[in-house]
């Protein structure tokens, strides 16, 4: 499961593309060939299904040197930022997990440990001028157009409804949705976290464990049946829990 925040190690040369950027510019992108046996972990801004995927060295301080240009360091540039990212396919074919998933925290089901992280829990949350019983409410919302079914599944009596309302065809998607969904779901999460102190604590608790959906549905937001999907709920919660602790 290539998702972020889980840690694996090369068994070939991976081969890095390099972007840097400093005080007075930036560089092309440039490949650096990283050896076998180094440790990564997976970055946590990746969008769920990027084919080039951030990554972080476990010895990123053994490889700095090597990776930095000779004359940025000769000349005393200030060095604003710098990463590497790698194919997810030769992560694939040519790495193996070193991560341990039995202390990640997986949560789905509202009554049972953590269910409170999920979308159809019942915190409520106003955006847009509007209350929305739960995240699932305002993001089924706002997959269509048309104002009236909108506000339809808004006020649906469970997000069970609210869910199976946004699952119908008899209204067209807005045309931007697969560009605009993410953005969507981070904002309804940042509402919530930061309108519920108790479940902001909840959160921040968790400390830097693994945070998986483990929706056996859905392999975009959860990991789906084969434990294979993206998490990318998981993922949102775990920048959101960043995000409190550096308020």
């Amino acid at each position: 499961m290539i998702i972020p925040e889980t840690t694996f190690i090369n068994q070939e040369p991976l081969f890095l593309q390099v972007s840097i950027h400093f005080d007075k510019g930036y560089l092309a992108p440039f490949e650096f060939e990283l050896p076998p046996l180094e440790e990564f972990k997976i970055g946590l801004g990746n969008q769920p299904e990027a084919d080039y995927l951030v990554i972080q060295l476990v010895n990123e301080a053994k490889y700095e040197a090597e990776i930095i240009p000779r004359e940025i360091q000769r000349e005393g540039y200030l060095l604003n930022h710098w990463q590497v990212s790698v194919l997810r396919d030769q992560i694939v074919a040519d790495c193996e997990s070193t991560f341990d998933f039995t202390q990640a925290i997986y949560f789905y089901v509202q009554n049972e440990a953590y269910g409170e992280f999920s979308n159809f829990a019942d915190f409520g949350v106003e955006l847009d001028g509007k209350f929305y019983p739960t995240v699932e409410h305002y993001y089924q919302a706002q997959k269509f157009e048309e104002e009236a079914y909108r506000e339809k599944i808004r006020q649906a009596t469970t997000p069970k409804e609210a869910a199976d309302l946004g699952k119908t065809r008899d209204y067209p998607l807005r045309t931007d949705w697969d560009e605009v969904k993410s953005g969507i779901m981070w904002q309804a999460i940042q509402q919530k976290f930061y309108s519920h102190y108790d479940l902001a604590q909840m959160l921040l608790a968790t400390d830097q464990k693994l945070l998986i959906e483990n929706s056996p549905y859905d392999e975009y937001w959860g990991i789906g049946s084969a434990g294979q999907g993206h998490n990318h709920l998981g993922t949102l919660l775990m920048r959101m829990r960043n995000q409190l602790k550096q308020q």
